[in-house]
């Protein structure tokens, strides 16, 4: 309960903080001719707004199932990530149509001074960002053993988490180097726009697509989740050639293994067996072992490995 209000907590925190972040960048950019500026903004928003479903995650990823929910609420997390992904992957190519533009209209930098301000501004949320987030994982405790997979998921989100992190502070990096330019070797008035004009546009269009690139794995990830494609590592047709070895088993058919979540791996059958209660318990079992060799699973915006968590709906 006390991590409950500490994760919350944190987190309004930072969604107050961002998004007046926002407004100021997002104005600024645009009195100021900064792509850099707009494009930091747009991932500003993206962080605030990403930050909303985490409020209905927690809420109800611990619900028991129910009949209308037979597997409860889990997947809520992988639908909310994919969303917000989605959306901020539009505010890119918005931001990559806009540097283009500037590209071949270049207009000089009004207010580097803001520029430089508001970037070291941004960069310095990003780092609490990381503290506090950090700060809300430590304090967790855990009064028993986790299972290698859920300690193996936490490992792998806190990757993604920086990897995150990471393409944030290349944008903001970006718009002090644009600024800076123009603030320590500025444009006459009357002068005529030179290379430094195209600077502004031509970084953050190579930052964006960096961006981009950074988020692909983790789209990759809740994209094959909801197509519940079988987890890497898994092989279906060696567990049912396995299976099929159990002395007693007749048949198996409908063998579907899939990730209900990036740690928690599902795996339904039906199978005939001579002897109903021995056999179905050594189904079970050898099911079981087959699937725990799952790895290299990936999971946030990076490369993890998650072990089955359950084996659930043999029948």
């Amino acid at each position: 309960m006390v991590h409950y209000y500490t994760k919350m907590s944190c987190m309004i925190f930072i969604l107050i903080i961002q998004s007046l972040l926002f407004l100021v960048e997002f104005v600024l950019g645009y009195l100021g001719n900064s792509v850099a500026l707009i494009a930091d903004s747009y991932k500003t928003l993206f962080g605030a707004l990403a930050i909303c479903p985490e409020f209905v995650v927690i809420h109800n990823m611990n619900k028991q199932s129910s009949e209308l929910f037979t597997y409860g609420l889990r997947r809520t997390k992988v639908i909310c990530k994919l969303c917000s992904n989605s959306f901020f992957v539009g505010l890119c190519f918005s931001v990559i149509t806009l540097a283009i533009t500037a590209l071949f209209q270049p207009k000089k930098n009004l207010n580097p001074l803001l520029g430089l301000i508001v970037g070291a501004s941004g960069t310095g949320i990003n780092v609490l960002t990381a503290i506090m987030v950090q700060y809300s994982w430590s304090s967790k405790k855990e009064s028993y053993n986790p299972r290698k997979s859920q300690k193996l998921n936490r490992m792998d989100c806190k990757r993604g988490f920086l990897l995150h992190m990471f393409g944030d502070t290349l944008i903001s990096a970006a718009v002090i180097v644009s600024s800076g330019i123009f603030y320590f070797s500025p444009l006459d008035p009357k002068a005529q726009c030179n290379w430094k004009c195209y600077v502004d546009p031509a970084v953050i269009l190579i930052t964006v697509v960096i961006r981009v690139m950074l988020l692909y794995p983790a789209l990759k990830v809740y994209v094959t989740n909801l197509m519940q494609m079988a987890p890497e590592g898994v092989q279906v047709d060696k567990i049912c050639a396995d299976l099929m070895k159990i002395t007693g088993v007749q048949g198996i058919h409908e063998l579907h293994v899939w990730a209900l979540e990036t740690d928690c791996n599902i795996a339904t059958l039906h199978r005939s067996v001579y002897e109903f209660i021995t056999q179905f318990k050594n189904v079970t079992f050898d099911l079981s072992e087959q699937v725990l060799m799952a790895t290299d699973w990936p999971s946030d915006g990076g490369i993890s490995k998650a072990m089955l968590d359950s084996v659930d709906g043999i029948n």
